[in-house]
């Protein structure tokens, strides 16, 4: 591995270091919230538990008794939509913010070195809106 992307790599897991040392108990509260939402386990269950309350309310209705939720299942549709806020808040709470400011970063980054295109490419990509995933870019402090 060159130098480049193992300073690179050091730099990324030093900010990481700092970064989760900072985090408070309601940060590490949201992440572990949004990690389990992010579980298929949680989406597997959350399926099969609608399934379930639509099925079980039509078939409880055609034994004779009342719905407890009629269709078109107003009350299955609120929770839904209370989980999917629920979710959306826990994402955009997770989201890092500029990594840059909060490395307070200052100066352009670097793109020398970039052990799988040349800078140039890179800054073609960058003019042409894409992101290049595979272009690593070291910061100048």
């Amino acid at each position: 591995m060159s130098e480049a992307i193992h300073a690179n790599l050091e730099k990324v897991s030093q900010f990481a270091r700092r970064e989760d040392a900072k985090r408070t108990a309601s940060q590490r509260a949201i992440e572990r919230v949004s990690v389990f939402f992010g579980e298929p386990r949680f989406l597997l269950t959350f399926l099969c538990a609608s399934v379930a309350w639509i099925v079980s309310d039509v078939f409880l209705h055609h034994m004779g008794y009342r719905y407890f939720d009629e269709p078109p299942f107003s009350l299955l549709q609120g929770i839904v939509t209370f989980v999917g806020v629920l979710i959306t808040m826990a994402v955009l709470i997770r989201q890092p913010l500029n990594i840059c400011a909060r490395a307070n970063v200052s100066q352009p980054l670097k793109l020398s070195n970039c052990p799988l295109t040349g800078a140039e490419e890179v800054r073609a990509c960058l003019s042409q809106g894409c992101k290049p995933a595979a272009a690593v870019l070291e910061y100048e402090r």
